[in-house]
């Protein structure tokens, strides 16, 4: 929100009379108020803006009766729970009660920001919407047992995204190297995180595209590449071909085969000398 302007107008549905909504637009000046403005709509955004309104701003704030028309099918102060949530300066109390809320786009709005506590981080990791589930799992603030907790979702987006987080911990990208989904695995190959040991598991990946990423892998320890040096595919060959981290004589015998022996000689590993004779005997 932008405290330089006087004048901030939301349009809110705060009140059922009857069988029909009164509509109330809430006017705030936030001119001349210490407490910064998003603080004080967190605080708004957790109660009806007609009541919290005298609470907080006093004689600063007037509520005005408007068209009805506005008001259907709106829930009391969405858009105000809305922009409290997704606002990193709004009270850790308050977004605790909003990752309460029964609109998923409020709740949505608290498991993307960073300022959300871990206790509502784990409520909303077990919400029903895997939209919101999804944001969880992208906040920047995510404790590593959430972490855990979303290797087991259902939804394979969401693992997708925990193989993908930086804090994941080891012990949940075990879990994931073993995931039904083969996609989920080769992420698990592929990242920087995964520790030897489940490269050396995934080496043995009964789905070739997950030991192709292996065999590409930087990390993969020595053993696990000289494994894959005779796997049945040839891409997953080639692949290990091209590592680094190849042994030299594991690269010496992929430069014997005409099928990996192009990708052989182009690896930076290989002696200099034995890179020499090869180029000479293929002349």
């Amino acid at each position: 929100m932008e405290t330089g302007r006087s004048d901030i107008w939301h349009k809110e549905s705060v009140v059922q009379r009857g069988s029909g909504f009164n509509q109330y637009r809430v006017r705030i000046d936030i001119s001349g108020l210490s407490q910064p403005a998003a603080s004080l709509l967190s605080q708004a955004a957790v109660g009806d803006a007609s009541q919290r309104c005298g609470e907080i701003w006093g004689t600063k704030c007037k509520v005005l009766v408007g068209p009805p028309e506005y008001a259907h099918g709106k829930h009391p102060g969405l858009t105000l729970r809305k922009l409290a949530a997704e606002n990193s300066t709004t009270l850790p109390s308050v977004l605790e009660r909003l990752a309460q809320d029964p609109y998923q786009a409020v709740r949505s709005g608290v498991a993307t920001n960073s300022s959300t506590p871990s206790s509502a981080l784990e409520r909303l990791a077990r919400d029903p919407s895997w939209v919101v589930r999804h944001g969880v799992v992208g906040n920047s603030g995510i404790p590593p047992i959430i972490l855990e907790r979303l290797a087991q979702d259902p939804d394979p987006g969401i693992r997708f995204k925990v193989v993908m987080n930086s804090s994941t911990p080891s012990s949940a990208l075990e879990r994931l190297a073993q995931d039904n989904d083969k996609h989920v695995r080769r992420l698990v190959a592929g990242s920087s995180s995964t520790s030897s040991s489940i490269l050396e598991s995934l080496a043995r990946d009964p789905s070739w595209v997950v030991r192709n990423v292996v065999a590409g892998n930087s990390n993969t320890p020595p053993s696990a590449l000289e494994r894959l040096a005779q796997d049945r595919r040839l891409d997953v060959r080639r692949g290990v071909a091209g590592n680094r981290s190849t042994p030299p004589s594991t690269i010496e015998r992929l430069l014997r085969d005409p099928r990996t022996a192009e990708v052989a000689a182009d690896n930076p590993s290989l002696p200099a000398a034995t890179r020499a004779m090869w180029q000479l005997t293929t002349q």
